[in-house]
């Protein structure tokens, strides 16, 4: 991914958890997508669901801070 491509996605991605607000939601991510998630956000538990058209569905859920 690009920069450009990185920061869109890192948009996309705040914005479909509310900025923090959504703590679990179903995401469909290509295989680039998903590593990046996984890389950025080592605390985040993704879970693969269903793919098609080369991409796949997660669950993708983050801890509560304590």
């Amino acid at each position: 991914m690009t920069a450009t491509e990185m920061l869109c996605f890192e948009r996309c991605l705040s914005s479909a958890f509310c900025c923090g607000e959504c703590r679990c939601r179903e995401l469909r991510l290509t295989g680039e997508e998903a590593e990046y998630v996984q890389n950025a956000y080592p605390r985040a538990c993704m879970t693969p669901l269903d793919e098609s058209a080369g991409k796949r569905w997660y669950k993708i859920s983050f801890p509560h801070h304590s």
